[in-house]
């Protein structure tokens, strides 16, 4: 009895699930014709002006955790930010370290190219002030090459022994 109530149960069940919004083909009617299989070629875009490359390891928004100079690690006083799109970095520092009482700034946009732990800077638009001077514009298209050491959260920029710049990423 337990089988046969299953058995009716599921019966109605699949009765249920059928889509009344798809009624068959009419008696008689003839199939309709086969669709032809076109293979895909390949198209030129000429007006597709990006590239679909990979995304740079080290894009992303960081902030300034720590400096070093001739090994000593400054903490404090020290602030900046560096930001890393695809091609273009900019990089803001306010340091208030040098002893002098007034800090020394710096703020540039520069491309880059990054090959293995390389990274190599060009200079598109920049400016350091150093302590109670004038500003120094940074000269067209200074190249500069630094050694970065990246985890997943860090990036650190190596400026000569003893000497770096860690930034945390933050976004």
């Amino acid at each position: 009895m337990k089988l046969l109530a299953t058995v009716f149960a599921f019966a109605l069940v699949c009765l249920a699930s059928q889509d009344p919004s798809h009624p068959k083909p009419p008696e008689g009617a003839k199939p309709l014709p086969q669709i032809p299989d076109v293979p895909m070629t390949a198209i030129e875009r000429k007006d597709l002006w990006q590239r679909f490359t990979a995304p740079s390891p080290i894009a992303g928004t960081y902030r300034l955790r720590s400096a070093a100079r001739d090994n000593q690690v400054v903490r404090e006083g020290v602030r900046g930010y560096l930001m890393v799109g695809e091609r273009y970095l900019s990089i803001q520092i306010h340091d208030e370290t040098r002893g002098s009482g007034k800090p020394s700034i710096q703020a540039s946009v520069r491309e880059y190219t990054l090959v293995g732990s390389r990274l190599r800077t060009t200079s598109c638009l920049g400016v350091r002030v150093p302590p109670g001077d004038s500003p120094v514009l940074d000269g067209d298209a200074l190249v500069e090459v630094r050694t970065i050491e990246v985890t997943t959260t860090t990036l650190r920029v190596l400026q000569g022994p003893g000497d770096y710049l860690e930034f945390e990423r933050i976004d």
